[in-house]
């Protein structure tokens, strides 16, 4: 799930990279809210359903906690390694 937000994330960023119409910092603080706003959401859904299926708290904060956290971290990734290429050509 982290992987394709991310993927989305750097390909229209490239995209505007490309055609030099973006700014890193708006765009990355934009972006990180957005990742952060859908991992609280997708963490608590996939901590909700462990917990249906295995009944057990500590395996449902688990598996949240990690869904929200790599949903929150895939922007900052998916925007800082084009940064870094482009800036090295």
């Amino acid at each position: 799930m982290a992987s394709a937000f991310g993927q989305q994330t750097e390909i229209v960023y490239i995209r505007n990279l490309d055609k030099k119409r973006t700014r890193f910092l708006v765009y990355l603080g934009k972006e990180m809210l957005l990742g952060g706003f859908m991992g609280l959401v997708f963490g608590s859904l996939i901590g909700g359903f462990a917990y249906y299926m295995f009944r057990s708290s500590q395996i449902a904060l688990s598996v949240g906690l990690a869904m929200a956290i790599t949903m929150s971290i895939a922007p900052l990734l998916a925007l800082t390694v084009p940064t870094i290429i482009k800036k090295e050509q």
